[in-house]
């Protein structure tokens, strides 16, 4: 059973797992109808599990009673931080890495405001801006849960510090790469891909900054943004700077051969759970280059790939490490993913 929550209105999907061709039965209800009368809705459909995969979309938190309602078990999967703090990111109000500090500075931080409008609305209506009752709450949802599941070993680290359970099973997102690495061509200037959308968290003012200080110091980067950004305008001004736009999947195959990028560039500020953009990366034969914070790094260093710079560095010495980079080159290799679990269940 899946819920999700877009535009305003609840949808329900169900299909039956045994079958080769999956048997999909789909429910529309609009937002005014209250929760308790879509379970009455469904509790004939022989349901034996619920999956809360992403809740960020529900206004309406008695959600989480259709399992008690239903009398069967949940499982969660964190994609992000939401059940630790609204701001989701674990990036604080002046646009840092918060690490998840004390309740006290938590509770500063979050009075600034600046969250997103229905986070605001549910952070203020349902639990009066005060993270002590919202952790309260979603730790018990998590606490209860028959299995929590994190994409990394990240992911994990952070509940447990928050939420001390003990029911959570580190199983990566499933997918598929099979990809070479190549040793990139040796061209006057180097190519760096920044591929997706680039906010604050994605480390939009590091990457600004490094723009910067490559031009006033005459350094051979060419920053190619393979996708948009928090200022597309404002970076557009400097003249080693290209930004395509936003693109879809199937089209950044295309976009890398014509831009010939030397290698992915991740200066992200936050702890990402997973993050299928370095995925991307390495499925398009990109030498990725990353903080070393969160999933990113984590990965990298499971997979043997890369070069990961230290959290947090200055300017100076980013350019420095992507010169060296450049200058010593890197061997071409294989990369292989395989993440797959049948069932959550297992």
């Amino acid at each position: 059973l899946f819920l999700f929550s877009t535009d305003g209105k609840i949808h329900i999907n169900l299909f039956e797992e045994d079958k080769s061709d999956k048997e999909y039965i789909g429910f529309n209800f609009n937002e005014y109808i209250p929760i308790k009368d879509v379970f009455e809705e469904i509790k004939d459909l022989s349901i034996i599990f619920v999956h809360f995969n992403q809740t960020i979309g529900f206004k309406d938190l008695d959600v989480f009673k259709i399992s008690d309602y239903l009398n069967i078990p949940y499982f969660v999967t964190v994609h992000d931080y939401f059940y630790i703090c609204p701001r989701i990111n674990l990036v604080s109000s002046g646009g840092f890495f918060c690490g998840v500090p004390q309740v006290e500075t938590c509770e500063q931080c979050l009075s600034l405001g600046e969250l997103e409008k229905d986070l605001d609305l549910l952070f203020k209506k349902k639990f009066d801006s005060s993270i002590i009752k919202w952790r309260k709450y979603y730790g018990e949802i998590l606490r209860n849960a028959k299995k929590v599941i994190c994409p990394s070993e990240t992911a994990k680290d952070f509940i447990e510090k928050v939420f001390q359970i003990n029911n959570i099973d580190v199983l990566p997102h499933p997918e598929r790469i099979s990809s070479v690495i190549y040793k990139p061509e040796k061209t006057q200037k180097v190519k760096i891909a920044i591929i997706g959308a680039i906010g604050p968290h994605k480390g939009y003012y590091q990457i600004q900054k490094l723009i910067e200080y490559s031009e006033k110091n005459k350094l051979p980067f060419e920053f190619i943004f393979i996708g948009y950004t928090a200022n597309n305008k404002n970076l557009a001004m400097h003249k080693n700077v290209i930004i395509t736009g936003p693109y879809e999947p199937f089209e950044l195959p295309a976009l890398i051969k014509i831009y010939k990028p030397h290698l992915a560039l991740f200066l992200h500020i936050c702890p990402e759970t997973y993050n299928y953009t370095l995925s991307e990366a390495l499925q398009n034969g990109l030498y990725p280059v990353a903080y070393d914070i969160g999933a990113l790094s984590e990965r990298m260093r499971k997979l043997g790939i890369g070069t990961i710079i230290p959290f947090p560095s200055t300017t100076e010495k980013i350019a420095e490490i992507l010169q060296e980079i450049f200058n010593s080159g890197f061997c071409s290799r294989e990369v292989s993913i395989n993440n797959e679990y049948k069932s959550i269940l297992e």
